[in-house]
């Protein structure tokens, strides 16, 4: 597994066109352009059914006496405490503490958690359920609750370690886990999509790796979607079998 952030891709792509002289850090507005761009091969690649689900670390600061959070993508219509893509499964998380000790979190059900007769108790986290909801799931949006309730007297801040369908991202440094070939895909097709922008040429041993991981990618969903049809699993033809979507 490659751990990676979008950053750390977009920088090497564009290296690989010549963007960027040796130790020179591209601009913000290079990396920030680059970012739309590389969001928008990674749709395309979803439409297609080639992406999977990636292990994504995030981290959010919890607020004194507020034991739910909404999690989800802000918009015109909806605004969330935690605005980032509704993870598929949340993996893992702790609580760090404003001394910066590190405490896991139990991973209760939406359940366990209406079983608790007083949620009100402050103190520092150390459970959170998540209740995704039909209506939330309709929304992309899913609400996470901690007991205890986070108490006036600490700063806490939650990190969640969770899986999420990797066609879009929202932050430059949140660290990305995914398999070895997405991360050997993203960063030459990524440097053969933006190098027009730049007036330069792709080297044609960059544009065969490009083609060679990519073709890759289509072999693994492929043999992925065979396997759910021998199973008995009806696959749509437009379906991403990764994604839900």
């Amino acid at each position: 597994m490659a751990l990676a952030t979008a950053r750390d891709m977009i920088i090497k792509s564009l290296k690989l066109i010549g963007v960027g002289a040796e130790g020179e850090v591209p601009s913000f507005e290079m990396i920030n352009d680059a970012l739309d761009s590389l969001n928008l091969m990674l749709s395309l690649w979803g439409a297609r059914g080639l992406m999977t689900l990636a292990e994504i670390q995030e981290n959010f600061p919890l607020v004194a006496s507020q034991a739910s959070y909404t999690m989800g993508v802000t918009s015109l219509a909806l605004v969330t405490d935690f605005n980032t893509i509704k993870p598929s499964r949340i993996i893992s998380a702790f609580i760090r503490d404003a001394s910066g000790n590190d405490t896991p979190l139990n991973l209760i059900t939406h359940g366990q958690y209406n079983d608790i007769a007083i949620k009100t108790t402050e103190g520092q986290p150390d459970s959170m359920s998540q209740n995704p909801g039909a209506t939330q799931q309709t929304n992309r949006v899913t609400t996470l609750s901690f007991y205890p309730v986070p108490d006036t007297v600490g700063t806490y801040t939650v990190y969640l370690f969770s899986e999420k369908p990797f066609t879009l991202i929202t932050t430059l440094d949140d660290i990305i886990t995914m398999d070895d070939i997405y991360k050997a895909a993203i960063i030459p097709n990524l440097a053969l999509l933006i190098a027009p922008e730049y007036g330069r040429s792709t080297p044609d041993e960059i544009i065969k790796f490009a083609n060679e991981t990519l073709s890759a990618i289509e072999t693994i969903n492929s043999a992925q979607k065979k396997e759910l049809v021998d199973l008995g699993f009806p696959i749509p033809e437009s379906s991403n079998i990764l994604t839900g979507s």
